[in-house]
């Protein structure tokens, strides 16, 4: 305590304890407690049951989504036939409005880096699934 604002304080609150005196629990309080938490536990006890975030079909169609998109940038038109695996990793987004050139080494860092955050994703749920386990 500060002793500026009331150099007696100590004293006073000494005193104070002093003059209540000390309460001690009943005999069978710890008894009463410990069958009170048994009760509680017994009642509250349900076991959880956890779901996938994104279910099976969520993760097909998302594998749909990102297959469509990667076939839509790595494909070349080479005699009006488009090709699905071609050396050619350069993309070319063009319309009527703008125009986006992508370079080899950009289009092939940003499909590695997308299967590096997949593989980590997948790693990831099995790791939370294996702390959360159920048994």
């Amino acid at each position: 305590m500060n002793p500026e604002i009331n150099p007696n304080m100590d004293k006073i609150i000494k005193k104070a304890f002093e003059s209540s005196g000390y309460m001690k629990p009943r005999q069978d309080f710890l008894h009463e407690v410990m069958t009170k938490i048994e009760k509680q536990a017994t009642v509250s006890h349900s076991v959880t049951t956890s779901s996938p975030i994104i279910s099976t079909k969520g993760w097909g169609i998302i594998s749909t989504i990102l297959l469509t998109l990667i076939f839509l940038v790595f494909r070349t038109e080479k005699e009006n036939k488009p090709s699905l695996f071609s050396l050619d990793f350069n993309a070319d987004f063009s319309t009527q409005y703008f125009s986006i050139f992508m370079s080899q080494v950009f289009v092939f860092g940003i499909v590695i880096m997308t299967i590096f955050f997949l593989v980590q994703i997948w790693f990831t749920i099995k790791k939370v699934n294996k702390m959360y386990e159920v048994t």
